[in-house]
């Protein structure tokens, strides 16, 4: 889903400065620093019951991070020096004192508790304060909530207040129902203990005595009787139609043909729903072969490296969604290399027949030889890496969370996180994450081939 921006706060220069954006129910706030790249200085999340987000330097390490579970400052490499959660044992712990942080020369961020969050911006004289997290709000209890809902203040409510003014009473109901002469049929037979009639379920006694009587409130349940007994009688089914009705004979089990009993439907013509075919899982390969693979790949191609546990749920869980996400894009990738088959193949023939005009000598094909099977070249590649098998991976990179994502792109690394886009892990982001790197690539901003997530130095999976 698309977000559309809907409030920009510029600098004097006419660089954006704030960017607010409202995507189902959550209000993201992006602030970027007065420079020429347009950095990237924080972004927070409102979700209404709780607040998320970061705060990063201008060399892009972080600085301070917040979830709903707690938050953590770090120092300018990057590594964490403070660390506080909002509960402790079901009490609310918190910080001991408000958290102030200058964000650049015209922002300044400032956290309370996790629902007193903002963000100062100081521009021309002009003062504007974003609420980052919503206030917590002091809601009524549910009997005050109920009583509020009455007009009368009481919690217990008539039928005249909840249906109206029109409701019958008592008496006016037993007149209704007075009225009626199967109810006083009924009423009858209770008073005089008249013995009723037992209809049965094949409806034989309606055609004998039924159709004397006199009593008229008795003709609709007869006449429901008759059409339930004659649906009963007449029913089929999809099934019972390709039945067959001959007799069940002993002689008949000489017979190659299976015998057929009678009032016994079987299955003849059922349909019996395909399973759908499994997605293939990953590739498992080693560092080496990993970047064996980043070296050999064409321009534009994207390779993704999963480093999964394979035994976590949420490693299992990353397994599935890139299984499912790499088969989608091969099978895209292949049905556009059938479609540029045939040009292919006439392009071949147009360049043989020239080179054969020229005096060439063109390659004889093999006796049996079909046409060439067209190259597949997707667009993203994705692999997995046994981080529980070998750690090379975790210690090259320091980092100790799985599941992580590698992505290379033009023989370098280019991201390294554990979410797509943000901080979601879903398929739609994961193909805009694809766009993001392909866009810093452009631009020749790489990762060094040794980059470090700098998370040995604490383990932050609490937070």
């Amino acid at each position: 889903m698309a977000e559309i921006p809907r409030d920009t706060i510029r600098y004097p220069s006419g660089r954006v400065a704030v960017l607010i954006n409202e995507v189902q129910g959550c209000k993201y706030f992006y602030f970027y620093d007065l420079n020429q790249e347009g950095s990237l200085l924080g972004n927070f999340v409102d979700a209404g019951g709780f607040c998320s987000g970061f705060i990063q330097y201008a060399n892009g390490k972080q600085r301070c991070i917040i979830t709903e579970k707690g938050g953590i400052l770090c120092d300018e490499k990057g590594k964490p020096k403070k660390e506080w959660s909002w509960y402790l044992h079901g009490k609310k712990a918190g910080l001991k004192e408000p958290l102030e942080l200058k964000m650049n020369n015209n922002m300044r961020f400032s956290c309370i508790d996790e629902h007193g969050m903002k963000v100062t911006v100081k521009m021309g004289g002009k003062t504007e304060v974003f609420n980052v997290a919503k206030p917590k709000q002091e809601g009524l209890n549910f009997s005050e909530m109920m009583m509020s809902r009455h007009k009368t203040g009481k919690l217990s409510r008539s039928m005249t207040d909840v249906l109206g003014d029109t409701v019958p009473t008592l008496r006016e109901r037993q007149k209704a129902a007075a009225l009626n002469p199967g109810v006083v049929a009924v009423k009858n037979a209770q008073k005089y203990g008249w013995n009723l009639p037992r209809i049965s379920a094949s409806g034989r006694e309606t055609k004998t005595f039924c159709e004397d009587l006199t009593l008229k409130g008795l003709d609709e349940m007869v006449q429901e009787n008759t059409g339930l007994a004659g649906t009963l009688m007449g029913y089929r089914t999809m099934i019972g139609k390709n039945v067959d009705n001959a007799q069940y004979k002993p002689s008949d089990m000489t017979k190659t043909q299976a015998p057929v009993m009678q009032s016994h439907p079987t299955i003849c013509n059922a349909v019996v729903p395909r399973r759908k075919p499994k997605t293939p899982p990953l590739k498992q390969v080693s560092m080496r072969e990993l970047g064996r693979m980043v070296k050999e790949a064409p321009a534009g191609q994207t390779i993704v490296a999963l480093c999964s546990t394979r035994h976590d749920e949420n490693c299992k869980a990353a397994e599935k969604l890139m299984a499912s996400i790499h088969e989608k894009f091969f099978k895209k990738a292949k049905r556009e290399a059938e479609r540029e088959a045939p040009q292919n193949a006439a392009a071949a023939a147009a360049a043989a027949a020239a080179a054969e005009d020229g005096g060439g000598e063109a390659e004889d094909e093999e006796d049996g030889a079909g046409p060439a099977e067209p190259v597949i070249t997707a667009e993203v590649v994705i692999v997995m890496i046994d981080c529980a098998r070998s750690n090379a991976m975790m210690k090259r990179h320091d980092f100790t969370i799985c599941p992580m994502y590698l992505w290379y792109l033009n023989g370098h690394p280019v991201h390294m996180g554990g979410t797509f886009n943000g901080f979601s892990k879903s398929e739609e982001d994961f193909v805009n994450q694809v766009g993001l790197c392909s866009k810093l690539a452009a631009r020749g901003k790489f990762l060094a081939d040794d980059h470090s997530l700098g998370m040995s130095s604490k383990d932050l999976s609490s937070i």
